[in-house]
């Protein structure tokens, strides 16, 4: 039995971020998952950049062919995005997009479109183990 303890406290230790679980007939490592961040919108697609409309907001420009809440900083050349809730940062116009910790100081005072719903999750059925 201390054996098999040792054995599992060796597992343990030489399999940082698993989670470690023993059974009679043998061992079986589950990876635990990175934190979820939520949905990320998709990228836009397109061969031409959008045209782009001045903002109130020094450095600051809108693009709205591409949607409500998508600006253009020219100072940082970074793109930002209002989805879901919360900002988006891309490096490109059609890059991917990135979650933003903290809203940086170049948005703060613009107004966003109101909150869209989220979108919603698959259904999956169930399993074995499911209560009837």
């Amino acid at each position: 039995m201390k054996q098999l303890a040792a054995v599992l406290a060796l597992l343990m230790a030489s399999a940082p971020g698993c989670l470690v679980v023993g059974a009679v007939g043998g061992l079986t490592m589950t990876p635990i998952p990175d934190e979820y961040e939520g949905p990320i919108p998709e990228p836009f697609s397109g061969s031409e950049p959008p045209r782009l409309e001045p903002t109130r907001h020094a450095g600051l420009q809108k693009a709205p062919s591409l949607g409500r809440d998508v600006y253009y900083d020219e100072p940082t050349e970074l793109w930002y995005r209002y989805k879901f809730r919360r900002w988006y940062q891309a490096f490109r116009w059609n890059g991917n997009w990135f979650v933003l910790q903290e809203t940086p100081a170049v948005l703060a005072g613009v107004e966003t479109s109101p909150d869209e719903p989220l979108p919603t999750l698959p259904e999956y059925e169930e399993g074995p183990d499911a209560a009837p």
